[in-house]
């Protein structure tokens, strides 16, 4: 490997550890908010306000794997395709229990309704 790549590679590494604390660290909030309820009710926690997300936590879930895909691509190939399966599949059953947990809120709260029926689901303007 010459200087270029060992740079890049460095860089590689670099942002994607950066990018994996800070998505785990969101992650982490979302979780120690959610476990700290007390009762069934619609999330108000600021993250939830920030991204306009009902499962702001799946979506950092999706893109921790996709750092994953990024960081174990080896020859400066963009992204690894065995882990880019991977966030496909994580991607898939997220979202499809985002979309439940969406239709469970808008059921089980319904004076809340306009304000669950505008977030989305799980990725900002995505699903």
């Amino acid at each position: 490997m010459d200087t270029a790549e060992a740079i890049v590679e460095l860089a590689r590494a670099s942002t994607c550890l950066m990018l994996f604390l800070y998505y785990s660290y969101k992650q982490h909030q979302v979780h120690r908010y959610l476990a700290s309820l007390r009762d069934y009710r619609v999330p108000d926690h600021p993250i939830y306000r920030e991204t306009n997300l009902i499962c702001p936590h799946y979506g950092f879930e999706v893109n921790i794997y996709l750092i994953f895909a990024i960081l174990t691509a080896r020859d400066l190939r963009i992204l690894n395709v065995t882990m880019l399966c991977a966030v496909f599949f994580v991607a898939i059953n997220l979202g499809v229990t985002a979309d439940l947990t969406k239709k469970w809120l808008l059921e089980r709260f319904p004076k809340q309704r306009p304000e669950i029926a505008q977030r989305k689901k799980m990725l900002c303007s995505i699903w």
